[in-house]
């Protein structure tokens, strides 16, 4: 009774939880995650002051922790991409990357309920507009739902310290 199974075009049967716990695919969605928070956090450590005034515009934080977050939070960002992207502690570096995106999700979906146009300075800084901004709020929910798969098939596994 707990098997689910799948029928391909074939006929034949495989099941879900085979496939979603294959090594080849959690590396390759490990390496793509990790690959997308490297990149993110890299940008953002490139402009600090654009990414400092993405988060003022939030008006979550008071002013004195805006320039904290905008100089911490990337290389955090760009420390759990390449853990993941080299198989370092995996479900540690899964976990930062669920708390990162919950974290992103709550600001722009606050953002969005108070009717602020802002610009998530997710991938460098722009102009801001509620179509960017739900765009955002979407991808960053795909980067949890992502990140829910992976740490779910890591909780099956004993975590070895490194690799899928």
């Amino acid at each position: 009774m707990g098997r689910v199974a799948t029928r391909g075009a074939s006929g034949g049967g495989q099941p879900v939880s085979r496939i979603l716990t294959n090594r080849w695919l959690l590396a390759t969605a490990r390496m793509l995650l990790g690959a997308v928070f490297a990149y993110a956090g890299a940008l953002k450590t490139l402009n600090p002051e654009g990414f400092a005034d993405a988060i003022a515009a939030f008006q979550i934080l008071p002013s004195p922790l805006i320039n904290i977050f905008a100089l911490g939070l990337p290389p955090f960002e760009v420390l759990v991409g390449l853990m993941l992207i080299f198989g370092i502690r995996p479900r540690l570096a899964v976990f930062g990357t669920l708390i990162l995106s919950a974290v992103f999700i709550a600001a722009l979906a606050l953002a969005l309920g108070r009717g602020l146009n802002v610009d998530c300075g997710c991938f460098g800084s722009g102009p801001a507009s509620p179509g960017k901004t739900i765009t955002a709020l979407g991808r960053d929910f795909i980067l949890l739902a992502s990140g829910c798969w992976l740490y779910w098939a890591h909780a099956r596994q004993p975590d070895r310290g490194n690799g899928v």
